[in-house]
């Protein structure tokens, strides 16, 4: 149904559930840039910004690790995050302090990767299919 809708990736955790017939799941799991049976690809979520969720973690620090490691490796970094981090309808700090937060690894991404490019999961998805790149 998603391919049919143009869809093109399919962005996620590195691993998906399979339900199992017994009622167990199984997980199948999943890299960036693999393909899918109908040609979409997957797009992996491997840095977390979850302040909202254990507020207690250096955030900022956890995912200029995370990005480091997965610049080691040659792979685009895909920040996950949640929208609660975000908005304060309910719990204020989580706009006030984490867009703070957030700003933070933003300016310390661009001291430590001055050359870094910030792109959608559409660009990064076309480019791993090999289509041009604009900026």
């Amino acid at each position: 149904m998603l391919s049919e809708n143009g869809i093109e990736s399919i962005q996620g955790l590195s691993y998906q559930y399979i339900p199992n017939p017994g009622g167990n799941y199984k997980r199948k799991y999943h890299y960036t840039g693999q393909i899918n049976k109908w040609g979409q690809r997957y797009l992996v979520r491997n840095v977390f910004f979850e302040p909202s969720l254990l507020p207690q973690i250096d955030w900022v620090n956890k995912c200029l690790q995370e990005i480091e490691i997965a610049f080691r490796m040659k792979k685009a970094a895909i920040i996950g995050s949640h929208r609660v981090n975000f908005i304060g309808s309910i719990v204020p700090e989580n706009s006030s302090v984490n867009l703070r937060l957030f700003e933070n690894l933003l300016i310390q991404i661009l001291k430590k990767w001055p050359d870094v490019q910030f792109i959608t999961s559409g660009e990064l998805t076309d480019i791993l299919n090999k289509k041009e790149y604009h900026d």
